[in-house]
């Protein structure tokens, strides 16, 4: 089963097919919003503006990997596969 990273760009990639310098990137883009913090957002609409609601939440450390698992876990294999068939 292949899983996916949709790029800046919107583009949805397969982790397998991203070259290894977009691997290194994307996990140290991970690996940076776990140390200083991923915004979350939510809110919807009502019917008037006693229905509207919005919340915004800070995740850090361990909650922000678990937002982007399994991908993280996925990126990070397929580097260490790349490496070790370098050596």
């Amino acid at each position: 089963m292949d899983i996916f990273w949709i790029t800046k760009s919107g583009t949805r990639i397969s982790i397998r097919k991203m070259t290894t310098e977009h691997l290194i990137n994307t996990i140290k883009y991970i690996d940076n919003l776990a140390s200083n913090g991923l915004l979350i957002q939510s809110g919807s609409w009502g019917y008037d503006t006693d229905d509207m609601e919005y919340n915004e939440w800070m995740l850090y450390g361990k909650d922000v990997y678990k937002q982007f698992a399994p991908k993280y876990e996925v990126m990070n294999n397929e580097l260490e596969k790349r490496k070790s068939r370098q050596d």
